[in-house]
């Protein structure tokens, strides 16, 4: 369906490219919602997070990518997890 509408809007460049008419133009993107680590919520709360850092933080290095997802983890049993590994020392990065 989206195809469709780039293709009608007349947006579509050489191999399938989405042409913009302004280069400069932010698109915006919806943020993750606070996530808990609930079962349910989870496909569609990594989902969110890919789409966000693929628009918006390509060029971010992954060190900024990780503390970014883990500032939607502040509900229940995800924020638990989150503050553990924090205050214990956990390695939520790897040591280079």
């Amino acid at each position: 369906m989206l195809q469709a509408i780039i293709t009608q809007a007349g947006l579509k460049g050489a191999e399938g490219t989405v042409i913009l008419s302004q280069p400069n133009t932010q698109v915006k993107v919806a943020r993750p919602q606070e996530f808990d680590r609930s079962s349910g919520r989870v496909a569609g709360f990594i989902t969110a997070c890919k789409l966000y850092i693929q628009m918006r933080m390509r060029g971010a290095p992954v060190k900024k990518q990780i503390q970014w997802v883990l500032s939607y983890m502040q509900k229940e049993a995800a924020n638990m997890w989150k503050c553990i590994r924090i205050q214990n020392g956990g390695r939520i990065f790897s040591q280079n």
